[in-house]
């Protein structure tokens, strides 16, 4: 008797009464939905990081659905496809850091700042 009081009480109207309302909720949910487009690995991304603009980066790759690697600037950051702009940006230069200002010599392109003295 005891083992008959724990079994759920399974009703095919209230089942399908449930049934009915997550198909109505699922309808309702989808008109304000969007298509995200998808990103491929290498493509010019535009990514949101927290309290900062836009900024751009590179796809390195998908990790799942909507779960991508990117890298910006020198770091890389696993993000969901809802901070990410796909763009027609042109790839981003790989370039490293450069840490020994007097040995480098590099030509110096107009509108950019030049520097004339070491950093401390």
């Amino acid at each position: 008797m005891a083992g008959e009081l724990l079994q759920p009480r399974h009703d095919a109207v209230e089942e399908t009464r449930v049934l009915a309302g997550r198909k109505r909720q699922k309808f309702y949910y989808d008109r304000g939905a969007k298509q995200l487009p998808e990103i491929k690995t290498g493509e010019t991304v535009r990514v949101r990081l927290p309290d900062e603009k836009w900024s751009r980066g590179t796809s390195m790759e998908n990790i799942r659905n909507w779960s991508y690697m990117v890298k910006v600037e020198n770091n890389e950051y696993q993000l969901n496809g809802q901070h990410l702009l796909k763009t027609n940006e042109p790839p981003q230069e790989k370039s490293e850091p450069d840490t020994d200002f007097e040995s480098v010599s590099q030509p110096v392109q107009q509108g950019q700042p030049v520097v004339t003295a070491n950093p401390p």
